[in-house]
């Protein structure tokens, strides 16, 4: 999967910054087609899960669960990019 390095997050938006649109439309239409994959697979590389004050009693296993039900939608995100590609420049 290709690394985007120079993106920040903006709330609901993306920055891309030193990007060609074709360059970020090959990589959305890369996200497009992937197999979004296990979000608590994911999950389980998160450095830090813990959001709130209760949850330093969860195990390992439920904290990844609840990270990734709460903070990961994987499909909605390849959905997403799905929507974008359609409206690429040629």
């Amino acid at each position: 999967m290709p690394v985007f390095t120079p993106v920040t997050g903006d709330g609901f938006a993306l920055t891309v910054s030193d990007r060609s649109p074709d360059v970020v439309f090959r990589h959305l239409a890369v996200v497009a087609e992937t197999d979004p994959g296990d979000p608590i697979a994911l999950a389980i590389t998160v450095a830090n899960k813990q959001i709130e004050k209760h949850e330093d009693f969860l195990s390992d296993d439920l904290l990844c669960r609840d990270y990734a039900a709460r903070m990961l939608d994987t499909a909605g995100a390849r959905d997403i990019a799905r929507s974008l590609t359609i409206h690429a420049p040629v």
